[in-house]
């Protein structure tokens, strides 16, 4: 029997007998029904891999729009710094020139923090072949190592979660790392990952520019990290001050994972 997948022959049903008696009505029909059942379990596979295609597309489409974003602002304030450093020491203000020449430094040193992020998030790390601590080590060495930042980390591994929990867990730290390369403008970041009896317990502090928690509308990155807490029925707590830097705490219960 043929096997198809809409119109085109993928393959063949083949069946043989030990001896010479022929098939039936009923052995013909469950042969045509295999041969169909196969056809449409190819149709399935090649719908997934197509699915898992487009989604790969559209998320480097979405990366290549971001590194477009950022590198085009980033350029462009090098540029006005540069110029306007340059105007400065042309009328012999020193002071004007210091704080140009401040301002390029601070920016090339964020425009780095993003590229390295940018690049990571095109090859991250693989969790359910690495587990959760390996892949949060593998984040930091990528990212936050590899820039100016000083980082300070206490890892331990979870007991109880399941792979669905804990892929929950490393994305809502990634998504708190990634809110402190992309808006803190911190010098110094702390992560903990800690269980504590029958909690996980998650911190991320850093001593960046910090704002009023009442005042600033949540963004895309903490509306995730909240939605995911949600999820696993844990709890989040903010807090930051303008020019205080910023702590986030997660507490997310074992039997979320179990």
């Amino acid at each position: 029997m043929q096997i198809k997948v809409g119109n085109r022959v993928e393959g063949v049903l083949s069946c043989y007998r030990a001896t010479d008696r022929g098939y039936g009505v009923d052995e013909v029909a469950l042969v045509t029904a295999l041969a169909e059942q196969i056809g449409m379990m190819l149709a399935a596979q090649q719908l997934r891999q197509n699915t898992r295609a487009l989604a790969i597309i559209e998320e480097r489409q979405r990366l290549a729009r971001d590194m477009h974003d950022s590198i085009s602002q980033t350029l462009y304030s090098l540029a006005l710094f540069a110029q306007t450093g340059r105007e400065a020491a042309e009328d012999g203000d020193g002071e004007r020139l210091a704080f140009s020449l401040d301002n390029l430094q601070q920016t090339t040193l964020q425009a780095l923090r993003e590229m390295r992020l940018l690049l990571y998030e095109l090859r991250p790390a693989d969790l359910q072949r690495e587990g959760l601590v390996r892949a949060l080590e593998l984040r930091l060495d990528a990212v936050e190592r590899r820039t100016d930042l000083q980082l300070s980390a206490q890892l331990d591994e979870p007991v109880g979660f399941d792979p669905r929990a804990e892929a929950e867990l490393y994305y809502i730290i990634v998504e708190s790392l990634n809110n402190v390369l992309k808006h803190a403008a911190a010098s110094e970041v702390t992560l903990l990952l800690a269980q504590v009896g029958q909690d996980v317990r998650v911190q991320v502090c850093d001593d960046g520019c910090g704002f009023d928690v009442d005042q600033r509308k949540a963004g895309m990155g903490l509306r995730n990290i909240s939605e995911r807490v949600a999820r696993l029925n844990g709890r989040l707590e903010l807090s930051s001050t303008p020019g205080g830097g910023t702590r986030l705490d997660v507490t997310i219960p074992i039997s979320a994972g179990g």
